[in-house]
């Protein structure tokens, strides 16, 4: 129990650590020599973890992802209907950026990574597929119930995750030009005004 115990400590130490890592210097500057030298292990602890410096980047991103599901999840359990959920969900850019306040650079270096190479794309794109085939169910199951008119689902969920993505990416450029979390929420609003029922 204690080495399972000892075992998970030492994979999130090396998950937090290059996650630093991976923001300060970027994934081709991070070598797996320095992420064991900075967590405090030996090389064959790092690759009893992770097979490759790629699954532990990869595993961040997912990691990040995952617990952004939670948290929508929930909002739209506690919401009495879709289009109040989304309203809802507009609020979670606060939790998103506060989160990753520090590491936006490391969405950037996934967004690089992608570029070049060709797993960390696939993964990269298939969560742009899956957030937008979880908005259009969303926005289809509200067209259903009546909170949201009758409108092209496909078409809606893309412009809500374009907007968030660039919401994300200017507050990185800008934290401190505009109050991101109000942007989002009243983005969100204008851009759900036309299908409002």
């Amino acid at each position: 129990m204690k080495r399972q115990k000892r075992k998970e400590e030492t994979k999130e130490r090396i998950l937090m650590i290059a996650s630093e890592c991976f923001s300060e210097k970027g994934y081709d500057s991070t070598s797996v020599e320095e992420i064991c030298k900075r967590s405090g292990i030996s090389k064959g602890g790092f690759f009893h973890h992770f097979p490759t410096k790629q699954a532990l980047f990869l595993e961040i991103l997912n990691n990040w992802l995952s617990n952004l599901d939670k948290e929508m999840e929930k909002i739209i359990e506690e919401s009495e209907n879709v289009y109040i959920a989304l309203i809802r969900l507009s609020g979670i850019m606060k939790k998103v950026l506060k989160d990753s306040y520090g590491h936006l650079p490391l969405f950037l270096e996934f967004l690089s990574k992608a570029e070049k190479d060709k797993e960390v794309w696939k993964e990269i794109i298939s969560h742009f597929k899956r957030y937008r085939e979880y908005f259009r169910e969303l926005i289809k199951r509200g067209i259903e119930e009546g909170s949201i008119k009758k409108s092209d689902p496909s078409i809606l969920s893309q412009i809500i995750v374009s907007f968030s993505i660039g919401v994300l990416l200017q507050e990185l450029l800008d934290p401190e030009g505009y109050n991101w979390e109000k942007i989002s929420k009243k983005g969100i609003e204008f851009i759900l005004s036309e299908v409002r029922k």
